[in-house]
């Protein structure tokens, strides 16, 4: 796939800040849905959930797009609503049921053939990895998907969540520190 032409973002935002253009809405849509999406889906671990919250997130980046200065490009912009979209859903869903089956469904996916015993260890592994990943805060799973996961550089990342790159190079190591914690004690 052909990489994405960076500067066709501010023509379509200019596009529809002054012609209310659909069809550029629709573009970027189209150009950085599946990546909210993913983004969204790593820190909820729910794909379903996160198809909702991407959709709510475009949403309301419609509703907004007329107050976008361009200070952050239109891509920090959109992951940054998501990354709030699903924060806002995890403060909501605080209970004992975590959604835990997201990075064992999506890892399953993409394994090799395995003998049933390696099958059962690999399982195990990423529940492992799953329930140590719920454990963690919002803000630094979110620090750790957008840097680790997504491979955003820490000044991204930190324009994402609101903070400075000092503060999100301590939440990434915060978060790496609390997972090798975690799978220690497993």
């Amino acid at each position: 796939m052909a990489e994405k032409d960076p500067n066709i973002d501010p023509y379509h935002v200019e596009r529809i800040q002054q012609y209310q253009d659909p069809d550029s809405f629709t573009e970027l849509y189209q150009r950085h849905f599946q990546m909210v999406f993913r983004l969204i889906a790593k820190i909820v671990l729910d794909e379903a959930v996160a198809e909702e919250l991407a959709q709510e997130s475009f949403m309301k980046a419609s509703q907004q797009i007329q107050n976008f200065r361009g200070q952050a490009s239109f891509k920090t912009w959109i992951c940054k609503i998501g990354v709030n979209a699903a924060n806002g859903h995890l403060r909501r869903i605080i209970t004992a049921r975590r959604h835990s089956d997201f990075l064992r469904v999506e890892a399953e996916g993409k394994g090799t053939a395995r003998t049933p015993r390696e099958s059962l260890f690999w399982k195990e592994e990423h529940q492992q990895v799953s329930l140590a990943m719920e454990a963690l805060t919002p803000v630094l799973r979110t620090a750790l998907v957008l840097t680790v996961i997504e491979g955003m550089e820490v000044a991204e990342a930190a324009e994402v969540q609101g903070c400075s790159r000092g503060t999100m190079y301590w939440r990434v190591h915060q978060a790496r520190k609390q997972l090798k914690e975690a799978m220690s004690h497993e």
